[in-house]
């Protein structure tokens, strides 16, 4: 990862095949970094990731900002059910890999 790198994913939403490239910034190491959505279903996305050192282990904190087509009700009634989705699952992965030892 470097600032400036573009990423590229094919990915399915609903069925619906979408492309979506990304743009990282602000890339700090090991304090965090942002992903831009350059192309995607996203009228607006970005997504800063931040990390800190927390007793024995490390934080992950998330801020995303975003607006999808369709405005608030789309937001409402599907981004933010798939948002709590992504990032619960990450959370259990997170924690799988990296078990807390107290």
């Amino acid at each position: 990862m470097k600032n400036g790198l573009e990423l590229k994913y094919r990915l399915k939403l609903y069925g619906i095949p979408l492309h979506w490239t990304s743009l990282i910034e602000n890339w700090n190491p090991p304090y965090g970094f942002t992903d831009r959505q350059l192309k995607g279903p996203y009228t607006e996305w970005v997504h800063s990731h931040h990390f800190r050192a927390e007793g024995d282990g490390t934080l992950v904190e998330d801020s995303i900002r975003y607006k999808a087509p369709g405005g608030r009700l789309v937001e409402k009634w599907l981004i933010q059910k798939d948002l709590a989705s992504i990032f619960s699952h990450r959370q259990q992965v997170l924690t799988k890999l990296f078990p807390s030892k107290g």
